[in-house]
């Protein structure tokens, strides 16, 4: 058989394949088609695997397969199933959420690197989300995490609240603000830092830099160099 699906996967009409070598399968192949086929027909079920096969003009296409015999009442093989599956646009999808997660996890690298830690807030006076970096830049656990506004303005040098507060107001207003101020770990540890911020859609967005870790690695970028 033949049916209405296969011709939409692959492109032959039923009139054109019965009784023919089989076309979807490539040259190189057909000895392992024809063996499957021949485990098959001697009683065997085959569970899923994949391959890639032919259509009418000429493109490949990722199918999923299951085989098994297909016996009478009295147990007797008298033929088999085969089941295809088109898995080509789920392999497509999988593919490009691989190249995104990559890409995510290596824009995480980076910020890491950086010691840049991404922040948004969707409602003034709402809890702050922290990017994944938090840890290394301000110590405080990130990723999903969220916090209260307060946590974070208590972590700032109590003098330069004030430059917060005015960035902030520039953003309210849709402009977007940089600034650098003292900053305390919560192991008590104090660090220079330096935020951007904005508001986009409603939401304020920003990011904070350990400035001291840059002004570290520009130092020890320095130094190679003089060895060099």
């Amino acid at each position: 058989h033949w049916n209405p699906a296969a011709e939409r996967i692959f492109g032959w009409k039923c009139e054109e394949v019965m009784g023919q070598q089989p076309p979807l399968v490539q040259t190189s192949e057909r000895h392992q088609f024809f063996e499957v086929l021949h485990r098959t027909l001697l009683g065997e079920a085959i569970g899923e695997r994949d391959a890639r096969r032919l259509r009418k003009d000429g493109s490949e296409v990722d199918i999923r397969i299951w085989t098994a015999p297909l016996r009478t009442q009295e147990g007797t093989i008298r033929g088999m199933v085969v089941i295809l599956v088109d898995i080509t646009d789920r392999l497509r999808t999988e593919a490009a959420l691989a190249r995104e997660s990559e890409a995510k996890n290596e824009l995480l690298e980076a910020a890491r690197t950086a010691r840049v830690m991404p922040w948004s807030q969707l409602v003034e006076g709402g809890p702050i989300r922290l990017g994944d970096s938090a840890l290394e830049v301000i110590g405080i656990k990130g990723g999903e995490r969220t916090i209260r506004p307060a946590l974070l303005h208590e972590l700032l040098n109590p003098e330069d609240v004030r430059l917060f507060r005015r960035a902030r107001k520039s953003a309210a207003q849709g402009q977007v603000s940089s600034f650098e101020c003292r900053m305390r770990r919560p192991d008590g540890s104090w660090f220079s830092s330096r935020w951007t911020l904005g508001r986009r859609h409603g939401r304020f967005q920003g990011v904070i830099q350990d400035v001291d870790a840059f002004a570290n690695l520009r130092e020890q970028l320095f130094e190679s160099q003089k060895l060099e």
